[in-house]
């Protein structure tokens, strides 16, 4: 008589299609290794663009800022270059109103300021500050409180020079002449945890040609 057995036979091969515990630390150490790559990657990517976005707005803002001091120096009178070059005095012949361009250094930051005063016209065209606004002969004489922030920011610095040049030899009272406006922007690097460790800079120049100038010093290029 056969018997038949209701017992399953062993698997021989059972619990032999798992990982060992040293493949199990290998395979965690790469996909570590991935995973770190790729963070640092992406770390290093928002870093970059964080300086990149930083160093172009700045250097849009110093076109337009360039530019526009450009023009109102070209229809001006009794442009004052400083001896070290730092301030730009100017009366704009347009609006009648006396401007002061500077490159500041207080330590933490370098940036580039204007202040300006103009002439006030009331009713009846009557001067209303005349004397205060005769007595404004250079940037010392308007108040460091009208000072604006044009150029420069806690993470990026904004140096410059300003240069004239005489071009009229000819005459003996000279007023014609060129001023060039340099202007260097600077990335600050790793100034806060998080920022990107490596600086960048840039150099912006131009030059306009003035009709009425008054030099302080010899600064000349």
């Amino acid at each position: 008589m056969t018997k038949v057995s209701i017992f399953k036979k062993e698997d021989k091969d059972f619990g032999r299609g798992g990982f060992t515990l040293i493949e199990v630390v290998v395979a965690m150490a790469i996909f570590t290794l991935i995973i770190g790559g790729v963070v640092m990657f992406s770390v290093n990517a928002i870093k970059a663009s964080t300086k990149s976005q930083a160093m172009q707005e700045t250097m849009d803002n110093a076109r337009y800022a360039i530019d526009d001091l450009a023009k109102k120096v070209r229809t001006s009178s009794n442009v004052i270059v400083s001896p070290d070059g730092q301030s730009l005095f100017f009366i704009d012949n347009l609006t009648v109103t006396k401007y002061c361009y500077q490159f500041v250094d207080n330590g933490s930051n370098k940036k580039m300021t204007v202040k300006s005063y103009a002439l006030q016209i009331g009713a009846g065209n009557i001067i209303q500050n005349a004397g205060p606004y005769n007595a404004i002969v250079d940037c010392d004489g308007i108040n460091s409180s009208l000072a604006t922030d044009i150029l420069g920011s806690s993470k990026v610095d904004v140096s410059g020079t300003f240069n004239v040049l005489n071009t009229d030899v000819s005459s003996d009272d000279p007023h014609r002449g060129f001023v060039r406006i340099n202007v260097d922007i600077y990335y600050k690097k790793g100034l806060q945890s998080g920022d990107p460790t490596d600086s960048a800079e840039a150099h912006i120049q131009t030059g306009v040609s003035i009709l009425d100038y008054t030099r302080e010093s010899g600064v000349e290029f």
